[in-house]
């Protein structure tokens, strides 16, 4: 699978300011996450694609896993536009992650 643009930058903005590895489509009991990073994950949610019931369901079943297996999941809400502005706003989410 391959990783969006969005999911490029934020990845390479993560490894730059928070200095972790990240991992890209993370498989975990077949289900794939956008990244992981120490026993994080995180899922970009394009609002237009992530607003079905079929992919609300897929979503609650994800989260499901990824707390069963000790992970904490973080989804990070994005409209295809989001650019540079919506990655530095969400940066300051990923930082909160660092100091819980």
């Amino acid at each position: 699978m391959r990783s969006s643009k969005i999911e490029r930058l934020i990845i390479i903005k993560l490894e730059r300011y928070f200095k972790v590895k990240v991992e890209k489509q993370f498989k975990l009991q077949g289900k794939y996450y956008d990244f992981k990073f120490g026993n994080n994950l995180v899922e970009l949610d394009g609002v237009y694609y992530h607003r079905t019931p079929k992919q609300l369901y897929n979503d609650r079943l994800k989260d499901t896993i990824a707390e069963r297996f000790g992970y904490k999941i973080h989804r990070i809400k994005m409209a295809i536009s989001d650019s540079d502005a919506i990655i530095t706003a969400n940066l300051k989410l990923l930082n909160e992650i660092f100091k819980g």
